[in-house]
């Protein structure tokens, strides 16, 4: 699909990725909500960070000690919640966009093969592509810029329909955090 088809909520989202370079929340248009999905209720402190958050890589590392067997069970409980939240956006209209950024073109990937999506949203949160996958959720009026470290950035749009957001968020055992 191309960028132009796209509806005014989406655009936001991408002039918003072209032009940031740093987090700059004031280029985001007032009737849309920067947040955060993440497996923690809160922001942890470094000791807390140290303690809960492991990334794929990291532990990948560490494959055969066994000391990081907990923190392997730890991760895939974490990955977990992530594919059921991901799972759950499936019924909607979901598009990956590719090359959000200036120097690439823009276009929509719808994603219609639950396989290929799920590829998508595992390769992001196990580090195993140069770029996070930005996804926008037509339907919700959603956008979300996966990550590995057990939080992703949402886009929520005035229009989307919170309380459908949350009961998706809450089943699959994950938080929205500012």
């Amino acid at each position: 699909m191309d960028i132009s088809n796209l509806d005014v909520f989406g655009k936001n989202i991408l002039d918003f990725y072209k032009t940031l370079d740093e987090q700059n929340e004031s280029k985001l248009p007032s009737n849309i909500r920067h947040c955060f999905l993440s497996v923690f209720d809160k922001w942890l402190d470094n000791e807390e960070c140290e303690k809960l958050c492991h990334t794929f890589s990291t532990l990948k590392a560490h494959i055969n000690d066994p000391i990081y067997e907990d923190k392997w069970i730890l991760y895939y409980s974490y990955e977990e919640k992530f594919k059921r939240y991901y799972r759950s956006l499936f019924q909607y209209e979901v598009y990956k966009v590719i090359g959000y950024k200036p120097e690439e073109g823009s276009h929509l990937e719808r994603l219609t093969d639950i396989n290929s999506y799920e590829d998508y949203f595992i390769s992001n949160i196990r580090e195993n592509t140069k770029n996070f996958s930005l996804f926008l959720v037509k339907d919700l009026n959603l956008a979300i810029n996966g990550g590995f470290d057990h939080t992703h950035e949402l886009f929520i749009s005035s229009e989307c329909d919170n309380k459908k957001l949350e009961k998706m968020v809450a089943e699959s055992g994950l938080f929205i955090i500012s």
